[in-house]
């Protein structure tokens, strides 16, 4: 028994409380409801849940629809615990098990039966939670399902030093939810340059909305709201990680809330969208819950952990990795979302001239939308030449004549809309589209078009983009394709089981995973060159695109949290805002920040009859020395590892540094980005070397050469100066 306790660290007790933990953490369970009541940090001594409100029913909620579409909610609170089993396993985990025989609802019962568990590991900071319901009740069939759910958090002793990161889009961090969360954000209006519709955008704040009870709200459905199922929240000491660990990747709520300082409390839980009819079952794949000491980082940590177990990471063509940027036009033709009316700014003759004046710029990269019928954001679709641009024979003629000059171009698509006034909705599209739990069709609106929001699950819908990527390919000869919205926009959970997905409305996420992969592969094969891109980023999408369109808007932006923890995935940002609003000076912040983390440049030339490089020649040339750099550092961004400020450390918070490691046949080093933005000099940059021998340093300002740096090496640790220069590089290799 002595030996057995040096070598594990976990247990179980049980009272009128279960208590499961080891020396790192400790869950308490109240053993008549199995509600939950605290989770310990037993590194820090801190008790996290500190003000949870007293009718939360966590770790669990589902929710149930009747035959007569009354939804009911049912939560541990009002239940009554049938049954505990302690399990422990050889490697010394501890589970402990909570059964339902059914659930009650006011003193009705409900012939659902529920069991969830909770299991810890020896030394570990992290615990895996799993559910399973049984529905043999024939009055309701259950359609969501969150858990765990964890309410009344903060750190420490005050709430005002925590900070939450959550993957909305790449990332967003927020230092002091609690209070910035009830703040009204700084809403950016303007009326778009080539749309000319109105737009706005968070510049300054959090996307919350407010609920009942005054509790403002964060959350996003994975994937396409959110990018990843895990965040963490955490202060100086100590952090609270939460994320699901589901190989089947269904449509997922991350959801975070809080009343405000006046009643100073986070609230977390994850939540999925099931189908569970009459005498059917599901099962959840492994939630995890850790306990951490450190910040964010572990988390992502975890995470990647758990994600390489399910996700391979991208082969990326060379020719895309030997590139730094690419132009994009969407002014060939612009639907009548442009000002309620058509607008043509080039024809598909004039392609070749549009590349010609890209490469004389350095660039060999177009992206072209606007290209098919009706125009950009007309009749999707319908994805064939629009006759006012050029016949299908001019189309081709002109991508073959930019290939012949070792020219690339990616056509746009849309993966998921259908314009309601396109011909061929009643027919098709009405068919195809994702539809609600009441059988209506989703539907967005895009200026002045309104659209369908298709199926993902639907096989006919997925058959028709595969083949309109490998006609553009094949036939036209495109060496891109890219897939509006994927990664964007959220998915949808479809209740038409007439789909592929039959009875499982929850799998709009790895269909068009699916999707995407049967299209690479069938690249692949063919032995052609071509690179796929997706606009917005997801986990689930890396293995079979080459490159994720993000944004950096807004103040809250942090990506990251994103590109920590998939460094494979190449990450493509808008260099210049420039197509949606005349003003460039606000575009070097997000430019100077997109630079640091590596990003392949997407710089828009919108406008027909004016020249972007000549209407904009200070910004265009500030621009090509920042490539220049990036020309520089391209092996360790393309080939190497983003470490983010791991292994880095700066003496001034005002400078931003990251940092990238490569080790391959050919370069042992280590590249660090640097952001000086205020050109702040004597400020020390010290970067850890244990890893690497004899090493030599270079920098490289912005407008310059690349040349020896000054420096010094003290216990396994260079130290230097940041270079002034607005932007910089800093090379340290063997």
């Amino acid at each position: 028994m002595e030996n057995e306790i040096k070598m594990y660290d976990t247990y179980v007790n049980i009272g009128p409380q279960i208590e499961i933990g080891n020396n790192k953490l400790q869950i308490r369970i109240d053993k008549s409801s199995g509600r939950l009541i605290g989770i310990k940090n037993k590194v820090t001594k801190d008790e996290y849940v500190k003000n949870a409100p007293r009718n939360s029913g966590m770790p669990f909620a589902i929710l149930c629809r009747g035959n007569g579409s009354s939804d009911l909610w049912f939560d541990a609170r009002d239940q009554r615990v049938s049954d505990v089993k302690i399990e422990k396993l050889s490697n010394g985990c501890r589970v402990v098990k909570i059964f339902y025989q059914n659930l009650l609802k006011g003193v009705e019962k409900y012939d659902i039966e529920l069991k969830y568990s909770i299991r810890v590991f020896p030394q570990n900071e992290e615990s895996l939670w799993q559910i399973e319901i049984v529905n043999n009740d024939k009055k309701v069939s259950v359609l969501e399902v969150v858990f765990p759910s964890i309410y009344g958090i903060y750190l420490g002793k005050t709430y005002e030093d925590d900070v939450l990161v959550f993957p909305l889009s790449a990332g967003i961090r927020v230092r002091n939810p609690v209070s910035e969360f009830v703040k009204s954000p700084v809403i950016r209006r303007f009326t778009c340059a080539f749309h000319g519709t109105p737009h706005s955008f968070i510049e300054r704040g959090v996307p919350t909305r407010k609920i009942e009870n005054g509790i403002h709200v964060l959350e996003g459905l994975y994937c396409g709201g959110t990018s990843m199922m895990w965040f963490d929240y955490y202060d100086m000491d100590q952090g609270l990680y939460m994320a699901s660990y589901d190989r089947d990747f269904l449509v997922t709520c991350l959801h975070v809330e809080t009343p405000g300082p006046t009643d100073p409390r986070v609230d977390f839980y994850i939540k999925k969208y099931v189908f569970i009819p009459y005498e059917e079952k599901w099962s959840s794949y492994p939630y995890s819950v850790g306990v951490h000491s450190g910040d964010w980082h572990w988390g992502a940590d975890r995470y990647r952990k758990w994600a390489k177990t399910v996700l391979k990471n991208p082969e990326v063509p060379r020719w895309f990795k030997e590139n730094d940027a690419l132009i994009a036009h969407y002014d060939l033709k612009y639907a009548s979302s442009y000002k309620g009316k058509e607008r043509i700014g080039h024809r598909y003759e004039d392609l070749p001239k549009l590349y010609k004046e890209a490469n004389k710029e350095g660039i060999d990269h177009l992206f072209i939308g606007g290209w098919y019928r009706g125009g950009h954001d007309g009749c999707c679709p319908e994805y064939f030449p629009d006759l006012e641009l050029g016949s299908p024979i001019d189309f081709r003629n002109s991508i073959k004549k930019i290939t012949e000059m070792n020219g690339h171009v990616t056509f746009y698509t849309n993966a998921r809309l259908f314009n309601l006034h396109c011909g061929y909705f009643e027919r098709l599209g009405r068919t195809w589209a994702a539809k609600d739990a009441n059988g209506n069709i989703y539907k967005e609106s895009y200026g002045v078009e309104k659209f369908a929001v298709m199926c993902s699950g639907c096989s006919e819908w997925k058959k028709l983009m595969h083949d309109y990527a490998m006609w553009l390919v094949e036939v036209i000869g495109a060496t891109g394709v890219y897939f509006d919205q994927i990664g964007a926009a959220s998915p949808k959970v479809c209740y038409d089981f007439n789909h592929e997905h039959g009875p499982h409305p929850s799998l709009w996420n790895s269909s068009y995973a699916d999707m995407l992969k049967e299209i690479n592969e069938d690249f692949k094969r063919k032995g052609l060159d071509v690179i796929t891109m997706i606009e917005g980023c997801g986990d689930i999408y890396g293995p079979y695109v080459t490159a994720h369109l993000i944004s950096f808007l807004g103040s809250w932006v942090f990506p990251s949290l994103f590109r920590y923890t998939f460094p494979e995935y190449m990450l493509v940002a808008m260099a210049n805002l420039y197509a949606i609003e005349k003003d460039l000076n606000f575009d070097l912040d997000k430019l100077h920040m997109e630079f640091i983390h590596g990003m392949y440049f997407w710089i828009w030339d919108p406008f027909p009859n004016e020249n972007f490089f000549i209407e904009n020649k200070d910004w265009w040339e500030h621009f090509k020395k920042i490539l220049k750099l990036r020309e520089t550092a391209r092996p360790f961004i393309t080939n190497g590892k983003f470490k983010d400020n791991i292994g880095v450390e700066v003496s001034d918070d005002t400078v931003q540094a990251k940092l990238f490691e490569l080790k391959n046949e050919k370069i042992r080093g280590k590249l660090v980005t640097l952001w000086n933005k205020q050109h702040k000099s004597n400020v020390k940059i010290i970067v850890n070397i244990s890893d690497l021998k004899d090493v030599k340093v270079f920098k490289q300002e912005l407008g310059g050469n690349v040349t020896p740096l000054d420096h010094n090496i003290r216990d396994d640790k260079v130290e230097f100066l940041a270079p002034t220069s607005v932007v910089s590089i800093v090379i340290i290799k063997e």
